[in-house]
């Protein structure tokens, strides 16, 4: 019971600091104003995560809760925790593609600045930022699609309580689970971000390399040019 306790306090402490951190966030992108799509994607972002985290709060109350076991409520918190844990994952998920595209984004931005602003306007960027949230919603739906939280009669306390109920078949809802959002997106996500920090990184090195080089011709010309007038007032 103590550990469970330390680690929920520890949990709800770094939970709420997420949420601080992340509506200022929001305020401060707000009040910057949306003038791209760096900056709505961002907003997205912290948008996102705030909800992650706010969902994720009720989880580790839940969690904490499970400790009083004589605590008579309204709802076994177990049930609420299995509940809400998806409906978080599906944020969750949300911020994954987000940043994803964020990377994309930036890469673009590098790789290709002359259609960087034509193509990532802000409409088609509020488009697929609300299309990658959807996204992150139907890919968790299976798995709260067949629970419910039901209020059933409790013959030890003779009153209403909520409890977790199961309606349909979840073998399909977690396979697939296993296979797509823990598996597959995730590392699809990750290679996606790994090419786009290639990509990024060898244009980058590559500006680099030119800018150097343009340095160089520009101290040997300006070395020559005083040479010659040099030699003219000879």
């Amino acid at each position: 019971m103590e550990y469970r306790m330390v680690t929920a306090a520890i949990t709800t402490a770094i939970v709420v600091f997420g949420i601080s951190s992340n509506l200022l966030n929001v305020l401060a992108f707000i009040k910057m104003g949306l003038a791209d799509s760096i900056s709505i994607s961002f907003l997205a972002l912290s948008l996102s995560d705030l909800c992650h985290l706010l969902l994720s709060l009720v989880v580790v109350i839940c969690i904490a809760l499970l400790s009083f076991k004589n605590l008579i409520l309204g709802a076994d918190p177990l049930n609420v925790y299995f509940i809400m844990y998806w409906y978080s994952y599906m944020f969750y998920d949300a911020s994954t593609f987000i940043t994803t595209y964020i990377a994309i984004a930036r890469c673009c931005c590098v790789a290709m600045p002359l259609r960087f602003k034509n193509v990532f306007t802000q409409l088609p960027t509020s488009v697929a930022l609300f299309a990658l949230l959807l996204m992150g919603i139907a890919l968790r739906l299976p798995m709260v699609m067949f629970k419910q939280l039901v209020w059933v009669v409790s013959p030890v306390t003779n009153s209403s309580v909520l409890v977790l109920r199961t309606t349909g078949d979840m073998t399909f809802a977690n396979v697939f689970n296993d296979t797509v959002n823990r598996n597959a997106i995730p590392w699809l996500c990750f290679v996606v971000v790994a090419v786009c920090m290639v990509i990024l990184g060898a244009k980058l090195y590559r500006a680099s390399k030119f800018r150097q080089n343009a340095i160089t011709v520009s101290k040997y010309l300006n070395v020559r040019d005083h040479r010659f007038l040099y030699q003219l007032k000879i």
